[in-house]
């Protein structure tokens, strides 16, 4: 059965930077998060394609110096809802355990290891909500106003971070009920699995999708998972 839990989170501040001009869509090209870096050089698109992990030790360290990112004080899940041509669909992060979920990958791909400080990039999964139940705990979350809204390509993004310890546990035991399906980002879930230990088990960060809605828009950067002291 899956593991998963709140974590503190690095985070950008809504406060300090417009979330848009910093964000990236899991799906953007090598092209697109260039792009968006000569625009913005503090674009977290660039996580996506790290192959130098003191690279992303620097971008993330000196975003924190700076206050555009900022560490959660307390474990928390992020409940994001995205509106666009396609329809809307809502989608929470969490930090799933990574020896708790069989994958299937391309070993050359998986054998790749490039070990982060940070992780920006989800591993996507879908779960059966047959009963509704996951999807209303997620909307319970929407009816107060967003931590941070902003619009990237065409897309609404309105994001909640849910601290408060039932809320989130409650929605962590509910998926890890469900019936889980890896549909993005097995790879990075393989290579997270070679490093946990019975000891010392890690962690990947996650992003949970209605099988139904599968498909969409991602947003990589409203959530970071730091690689120790985050669960």
């Amino acid at each position: 059965m899956a593991v998963v839990r709140p974590f503190r989170a690095v985070r950008p501040d809504p406060a300090r930077v417009d979330l848009g001009a910093i964000v990236a869509d899991a799906a953007f090209s090598r092209r697109a998060v260039a792009d968006a870096v000569a625009r913005d050089p503090r674009h977290l698109g660039q996580l996506l394609f790290a192959e130098e992990p003191r690279v992303v030790a620097f971008l993330v360290l000196d975003l924190l110096r700076a206050g555009v990112l900022v560490k959660d004080g307390a474990p928390s899940l992020t409940v994001v809802r995205v509106v666009g041509d396609a329809g809307e669909r809502t989608v929470f992060f969490g930090a799933l355990r990574a020896d708790s979920v069989d994958v299937v990958t391309d070993d050359a791909a998986a054998a790749a290891d490039v070990a982060l400080d940070v992780a920006a990039a989800p591993v996507v999964l879908a779960f059966a909500d047959k009963k509704g139940r996951i999807t209303r705990a997620m909307e319970a979350e929407t009816e107060r106003e967003p931590d941070a809204e902003f619009a990237l390509d065409g897309v609404a993004v309105e994001v909640w971070i849910v601290d408060d310890d039932s809320a989130a546990a409650r929605l962590a035991s509910l998926v890890e009920g469900a019936s889980l399906n890896v549909v993005a980002g097995a790879e990075a879930l393989a290579r997270s699995r070679r490093r946990s230990t019975a000891e010392q088990p890690a962690w990947a960060l996650a992003c949970f999708v209605d099988e139904e809605r599968a498909a969409g828009f991602v947003p990589v950067g409203v959530c970071l998972l730091p690689a120790h002291n985050a669960v």
